[in-house]
């Protein structure tokens, strides 16, 4: 018994440093949630359609995109001063295809990049910042049919980056100092989300995993001292205050 005495209190010790982290960095959450460019910020910053360029209707567009299936979204909107049709199929990367001549849109490269930025807020001074598959704030899957990614800094106060994909020439990410300074203590450490960790999807999903069973041999005993308590010769060695308390820590679980 004595030594599932030292197995609870060691692992708890280091368990509740952890969960002292998730709480204080789920609070910082709730303050500054992980970066999202919102609907309406990305329904603002898109420039007019030039519809009177659009000399290829949808199913033209779609018979050069490559894709056999019928996708699951079509969308059309400006690629710097071209309009653009954008066909999401239901399995694979999303492929674009110029609405003027219906020609493949092919991979964007740095100066359109920031050309779209710029179009996407006007008045500030884009500089190309990075080309990469992933970083630390484009790291959630549902990305993953828009990488590879631009990266422009805009400069201005705000420090706001966007985030252009190189296969659609859309903006989809924006991120500001304040956000990113913010979520280093919040989401990153929450999620246990560092780059290096969250691009493998199932390796970060197995150290969830771990981590969650790591806290099972605190727990166990939590429930037998619970139950019964542990015995020291003739006394208990808990009181029923205790043990109450041991049981609801032992019945926690992790979300």
């Amino acid at each position: 018994m004595r030594i599932l005495v030292l197995v609870h209190r060691y692992i708890g010790i280091a368990m509740c440093l952890l969960f002292a982290m998730w709480f204080a960095s789920g609070i910082v959450m709730v303050f500054v949630p992980y970066p999202e460019l919102q609907t309406a910020e990305r329904f603002a910053g898109l420039p007019p359609l030039d519809l009177q360029r659009c000399r290829v209707d949808a199913a033209n567009a779609f018979a050069g995109s490559g894709l056999t299936e019928a996708p699951q979204q079509v969308r059309l909107t400006m690629v710097g001063a071209r309009p653009a049709f954008h066909f999401h199929p239901w399995d694979g990367k999303v492929r674009s295809v110029y609405a003027d001549t219906g020609e493949p849109l092919g991979a964007v490269d740095a100066s359109l990049a920031v050309d779209i930025a710029d179009r996407f807020m006007p008045g500030q001074r884009p500089s190309h910042a990075a080309f990469e598959e992933y970083d630390q704030w484009s790291v959630p899957n549902h990305w993953n049919v828009y990488r590879p990614f631009h990266r422009i800094a805009m400069n201005d106060a705000a420090g706001t980056e966007l985030y252009v994909s190189a296969r659609s020439g859309e903006v989809v990410r924006d991120t500001t100092r304040f956000e990113r300074g913010w979520n280093w203590a919040g989401s990153v450490v929450h999620w246990i989300y560092p780059t290096l960790l969250r691009k493998h999807p199932a390796l970060w999903d197995k150290v969830v995993w771990w981590l969650a069973l790591a806290a099972s041999p605190a727990r166990s005993p939590a429930l037998c001292w619970a139950s019964g308590g542990f015995a020291s010769g003739n006394r208990l060695y808990a009181p029923n205050a205790l043990r109450f308390t041991a049981g609801c820590i032992g019945t926690t679980s992790w979300d």
